[in-house]
């Protein structure tokens, strides 16, 4: 395979395994989730906030990656009242419930989609963590993941 074979194949891939995520059901049909493809510049901010913040295995494993999708849920009530993070939705403690739901639904059909097209993957909170700490997610973002990944011919996420 080419290497701009290559490259081009895995940036429609991870166009496909952002639609996916784009299309997962969500909460009262509320779309808070925020989906964005790294540029190199980003990262390697993503890279450099990670080894600051103490997650040195995981940085290794994310600079290894031959593209990185970031996922993120926004925090807005989804007016259901259901009790799940309080007794109703004004006077709710923490994240919404769905925030939450939501992100699982879409990080689900993520990775399920990569693993159709046979590209390897992993879910890492870590990255997403220091994503939002390095402002590579909208502000309104409360929670966020990062998935790597990578076409190879052994997985490079489980060479731990």
């Amino acid at each position: 395979m080419t290497e701009k074979i290559y490259k081009d194949g895995m940036n429609a891939a991870a166009s496909l395994i952002a639609i996916a995520a784009r299309t997962a059901p969500k909460a009262k049909g509320m779309d808070t989730i925020s989906i964005k493809i790294l540029s190199a510049g980003e990262l390697k901010k993503l890279i450099n906030k990670m080894k600051k913040i103490g997650k040195i295995r995981d940085a290794k494993g994310i600079s290894k990656a031959d593209v990185v999708i970031l996922i993120g849920g926004a925090d807005l009530p989804r007016g259901l009242n259901c009790g799940f993070c309080g007794g109703s939705c004004t006077s709710r403690k923490g994240l919404c419930a769905y925030t939450g739901i939501d992100l699982g639904i879409a990080i689900g059909s993520m990775v399920s989609k990569a693993a159709d097209m046979r590209i390897d993957n992993r879910i890492m909170y870590t990255a997403g963590f220091a994503a939002l700490k390095c402002a590579l997610m909208p502000k309104n973002i409360k929670a966020a993941f990062a998935i790597p990944l990578s076409v190879s011919s052994k997985n490079i996420f489980f060479d731990r």
